[in-house]
């Protein structure tokens, strides 16, 4: 049976991040998780235990390195077959504004985000088609990109020239969007 191709359009990109996760049920319930995506907007975790769509809880993220605690809602849940997974959406819910700094620094450290796209590639000299939007949280910019740039821009990371790039987009357009 052939699967028909469904394009996601979300209003925040997001990262894949490995990271460990707990949500605290409002009854102090504990279920313990692995993050596997992470945006301004929500995130997507895998645990051993289901949680019914709609259920509120707190949620503490750690890497590691970084942790930050948010209130989330499950907003749909994935069942992982035969090997007991679950993977659950989540829709942040109100986040403070030192809560939504902290989350949107993690995110900019995690590197650009790339989108597919049809165009011209936009680096200087390149005639190929491009294939990628390639978006930096940090600097709100955003290029189109062809196969041979979607890692690096004449031989610079992106990291190095990300906030070099200007958009030829109007100001009200917000890159961040998936168009």
């Amino acid at each position: 049976m052939a699967q028909a191709f469904y394009a996601v359009k979300r209003v925040h990109p997001r990262f894949k991040l490995f990271a460990d996760a707990q949500a605290m049920l409002r009854d102090g319930t504990l279920i313990l998780g692995q993050l596997a995506e992470l945006s301004l907007g929500g995130c997507y975790i895998h645990t051993l235990e289901p949680l019914a769509v709609g259920t509120p809880f707190q949620l503490n993220i750690r890497d590691g390195l970084r942790s930050c605690e948010l209130r989330g809602k499950a907003i749909y849940v994935n069942f992982g077959g035969s090997f007991g997974v679950f993977g659950i959406g989540v829709r942040f819910e109100s986040m403070a504004d030192d809560q939504r700094s902290a989350l949107g620094a993690w995110l900019r450290e995690l590197g650009p985000c790339v989108h597919p796209a049809k165009g011209k590639c936009e680096v200087q000299e390149c005639q190929n088609p491009a294939q990628y939007r390639v978006i930096w949280l940090k600097s709100r910019a955003s290029k189109l990109v062809c196969e041979s740039h979607k890692k690096d821009v004449d031989g610079k990371p992106f990291s190095d020239v990300a906030d070099s790039f200007r958009t030829n987009s109007p100001k009200w357009f917000r890159p961040h969007l998936v168009r």
